[in-house]
């Protein structure tokens, strides 16, 4: 699989990058960006397209991608609305990007692909692109469709990351269809805090068991497996519990 990765520069961004590049079925990995990436991402799998206008796609881009066969984008660019300059800004970075691109994917790059011998029941043989593109979009846990809601925590971020859900599945519904099936499929995966080091330790377990949380390991593993297989169960969206892995699951069995 190629894909297209946002967002590199940042903590979770960065685990998702490094788990695409050891990833044995992942070939190529376009990294947008604004500015150059850590040397230690230097590597045959990757291509730097350093990309200033986030709220624009040029054809030239676009035709590059598909001339290159990319199937699916990893969006893992965002922030808090703290740490940026203003809500304004917050809304330019995490809905105004989001929508911009999977409509720019959406048109630009998804019809590229088609239904492959045997979709949707079997999976693609080698060398043959994966259908539909997919969308794998980072959200936030408690994420909030209802812009008029009134929300006690976290009010303005979770509306964010709940406008931008809503563009990139209202962009997925309006997608073209090709043998009856739409091109183009988003899913928004719902972390709660992202922690550093082993989903195995014992500390990380115990944070898991009281807060919605997961590791940066767990969340790359989950977008990168959504980015072939798509939602788990057939999701569109996916909670922070649904993020945690089989592991998490194997631990809860011994309760």
């Amino acid at each position: 699989m190629k894909i297209v990765l946002t967002g590199s520069t940042g903590f979770a961004g960065a685990e998702i990058l490094s788990q695409c590049i050891a990833h044995n079925y992942i070939e190529h990995v376009y990294v947008l960006t604004r500015r150059p990436l850590d040397a230690r991402f230097s590597h045959k799998k990757v291509t730097q397209i350093l990309h200033e206008d986030f709220e624009t796609y040029p054809e030239d881009l676009l035709q590059r991608l598909r001339d290159e066969g990319v199937e699916a984008c990893i969006w893992a660019l965002g922030g808090k609305t703290k740490d940026l300059k203003s809500l304004d800004n917050s809304r330019k970075v995490n809905v105004n990007f989001v929508a911009a691109a999977a409509e720019a994917f959406a048109k630009g790059l998804a019809p590229a692909l088609g239904p492959y011998p045997g979709y949707p029941g079997k999976e693609p043989k080698p060398g043959v692109g994966r259908f539909p593109f997919r969308f794998v979009y980072v959200s936030a846990w408690g994420a909030e469709h209802n812009q008029f809601r009134k929300l006690w925590v976290g009010d303005d971020d979770r509306k964010l990351k709940g406008a931008a859900e809503k563009a990139i599945f209202a962009t997925a519904d309006e997608s073209e269809e090709k043998e009856g099936h739409r091109c183009f499929e988003a899913i928004a995966l719902r972390p709660g805090g992202i922690l550093a080091g082993s989903s195995e330790a014992m500390g990380t377990i115990i944070t898991q068991a009281i807060i919605p949380s997961v590791t940066s390991g767990q969340l790359a593993s989950m977008a990168i497996r959504t980015a072939f297989s798509g939602g788990k169960d057939g999701k569109r969206i996916l909670e922070n519990k649904d993020l945690l892995g089989d592991d998490w699951a194997m631990v809860n069995s011994l309760n």
